[in-house]
């Protein structure tokens, strides 16, 4: 039974609401769309209402049922006063806020803003701050890490792609091992391929006396030793071929005697070193002066000097001959006489110079001995008396000229003589007549011999 009568209280509260017009004429309030029950006295009550926070207006209200007329064309603008307050609906200004400063509290990982001035929610959400592990090895073509929240201890696993690059590591001293390799994940990929190291060589160095060395490295593997070689010097400059290092020249040096006698000819010395002392030679008759880089000339050579040549040469000796000054004369000039003055003169009579220099006849005097004189070599004999013993002398182009006891010779040509050599002795003789054989010493011939310098 209530059921009943509540719907059809809701029928007739439908009724008058659909169709207020029909009780509004039983009524004094004037709004035409009050709903108040006949019989049921109201009235209108016009007061000042707003309409945002922009506008109001003028409305009637029932008293009875609460319904509501609008006065449209009544609308204005709200008049504030200085609390904000409109004088007119008493509407009261309240001036929104934006929020400017939040803060914001946790409950795990969902996080409220709230404004720090009216309190409101501003925001909401859920952020979880996750601590990453490391990159690790998941198939061919990804990798995998794990995420955990430090603050709700969540977990949750991220893939990524290989990103690769291609390695080369040392796997002999022939070959390296080719892979691709992903950083990220710090891990090889795929399976492995095998190539011959790709060498780039550094410069010679020397390393010991007899060896240089040079770096060879692989440029793809990085893979690096040394190779070995002897020093060498092609060229004979004394500079290694390969290093540029300042070698050791052994240099074979020939000793020219130079007519002296050596028990060594040859002796082998080091480029840059001291000659140090060299044998000394021997000579009979001469003083050795020492070993000179010519024959002629040259540089002298002593213990202290520097070897400054990198190829076989020779040292010459030098010598000084010990003078000796030595002449041999005729110890006579023989003469065979005729009774009648006819004289023969000996044809091996020779001056022999056993010097050890050139010399030169520079006089010959002659003087008479035993009564004879001397007379010019043209006078005429046959003229003299027997026994008075006149006698002419003529010796090497050179004729006595004058009378008397004496006379120095006036020499023509050439009276040098070569050391070791002898000069003949071409001498003749004008002889006066005698009764006897001659038997004695008639002349001093007398040389004066010089050294030719």
């Amino acid at each position: 039974m209530k059921k009943r009568i509540v719907s059809l209280l809701l029928i007739l509260v439908l009724a008058f609401t659909l169709v207020p017009s029909a009780f509004a004429a039983g009524h004094n309030c004037g709004i035409s769309n009050c709903v108040c029950l006949p019989g049921n006295p109201c009235s209108a009550v016009w007061e000042w209402q707003a309409y945002g926070s922009d506008l109001h207006w003028y409305v009637a209200r029932c008293s009875g049922c609460g319904q509501i007329e609008f006065n449209w064309s009544s609308q204005a603008p709200h008049s504030f006063d200085s609390d904000g307050v409109c004088t007119v609906c008493g509407y009261v200004y309240v001036e929104p806020c934006y929020h400017y400063s939040t803060y914001t509290e946790w409950n795990g990982c969902n996080w409220y803003e709230y404004c720090d001035d009216c309190g409101a929610l501003v925001d909401s959400g859920t952020s979880h701050s996750y601590s990453y592990g490391s990159w690790t090895y998941y198939n061919s073509s990804q990798h995998s890490r794990t995420a955990t929240c430090t603050r709700c201890g969540s977990r949750t696993t991220s893939y990524g792609s290989h990103s690769t690059t291609t390695r080369y590591n040392t796997y002999s001293s022939t070959q390296h091992k080719v892979q691709k390799y992903c950083s990220t994940c710090s891990s090889y990929i795929g399976s492995a391929t095998y190539e011959s190291h790709s060498f780039a060589y550094g410069d010679w160095q020397d390393y010991s006396e007899t060896q240089h060395r040079r770096s060879k490295t692989c440029s793809d593997c990085g893979h690096s030793v040394y190779e070995y070689e002897t020093h060498s010097d092609k060229d004979g400059d004394g500079i290694c071929d390969g290093c540029s290092k300042e070698l050791t020249v052994y240099v074979d040096v020939t000793l020219d005697a130079c007519g002296g006698v050596l028990t060594e000819d040859e002796v082998t010395v080091i480029f840059g070193d001291a000659y140090g002392e060299l044998p000394e030679p021997t000579r009979e008759g001469y003083i050795f002066d020492g070993w000179f880089t010519a024959e002629t000339g040259g540089e002298l050579v002593e213990a202290g000097t520097e070897v400054g040549s990198k190829t076989a040469h020779t040292l010459y000796a030098h010598w000084t001959q010990i003078k000796i000054f030595s002449v041999t004369v005729p110890a006579g000039l023989p003469l065979a006489v005729t009774e009648n003055g006819e004289v023969t003169a000996s044809t091996d009579a020779a001056i022999a110079n056993n010097s050890t220099c050139d010399v030169r006849v520079t006089g010959v005097t002659l003087r008479t001995e035993n009564g004879w004189t001397l007379v010019p070599f043209t006078y005429n004999m046959a003229a003299a008396k027997v026994d008075s013993k006149l006698i002419g002398f003529a010796i090497g182009g050179a004729q006595s000229a004058n009378s008397g006891d004496s006379e120095a010779l006036a020499l023509t040509g050439d009276w040098s003589i070569g050391a070791g050599s002898t000069m003949p002795l071409d001498y003749d003789a004008n002889v006066s007549a005698t009764s006897v054989g001659i038997d004695e010493q008639v002349l001093s011939v007398v040389f004066v011999v010089e050294e030719v310098t």
